[in-house]
């Protein structure tokens, strides 16, 4: 697994001089180090997650050969690479799932939730209308949220005032009335917009607060 992290960094690394060609083979080379048994180097190949020696790193190389691809595919237009990357987001998301629903320590909690915010920040650039990105951001904003949400700390922490988490429940029934409002309106007004905003930012902050004082 120490050889599949180094290929994920070298993948990063090569991105960043905008070779995309190259981060993608290395970011294969990393999936196939990470899983004996498993030896595809075709963008199009992926292991099971049962293989990985480490799934954390796995899912980590998934989101970053789906985003690899995004970025060939806004510069290309290649639909046939679109395909490929709507298909490692969604084998990303389905790891995603699984691990959240098996974590076992507060380190555990802090991957996936760091894995969730890269997964979802690049998975919005195949949305190709504003409206699109905006129902996925709010969609994959609530994912997120899932992961940092104060139960989840609490139980492997504790310690949060019952006034905070009150205060959370609060903000999170607001935001789910704002957003069912949302779902039923055909224009969508400024001032829903900026209500939503304003309740996801004290909900983010207060998230921040849980994370900073109480991990």
């Amino acid at each position: 697994s120490q050889i599949a992290d180094a290929y994920n960094a070298l993948s990063e690394t090569y991105l960043k001089t905008s070779q995309v060609d190259s981060a993608l083979f290395f970011i294969q080379q990393a999936i196939v180090a990470n899983c004996p048994g498993f030896s595809d180097l075709s963008l199009s190949a992926n292991p099971k997650s049962e293989l990985a020696l480490n799934r954390y790193i796995l899912l980590h190389s998934l989101i970053l050969k789906a985003s690899f691809l995004t970025k060939s595919h806004l510069k290309n237009e290649d639909l046939i690479i679109k395909k490929l990357a709507f298909e490692n987001f969604q084998l990303a998301e389905e790891l995603l799932e699984h691990l959240m629903r098996s974590f076992k320590s507060k380190d555990d909690l802090l991957q996936i939730s760091d894995a969730a915010k890269a997964l979802y920040a690049n998975r919005i650039d195949l949305e190709n209308t504003i409206e699109g990105k905006f129902k996925f951001f709010e969609s994959a904003r609530d994912i997120v949220l899932r992961l940092n949400v104060s139960d989840k700390i609490a139980k492997i922490n504790a310690g949060i005032p019952d006034e905070l988490l009150n205060m959370e429940d609060s903000l999170k029934s607001k935001l789910q009335q704002l957003k069912s409002q949302l779902g039923n309106k055909d224009h969508i007004s400024k001032g829903l917009l900026n209500e939503l905003f304003l309740t996801r930012k004290s909900l983010d902050e207060l998230v921040n607060e849980f994370e900073q004082d109480y991990t």
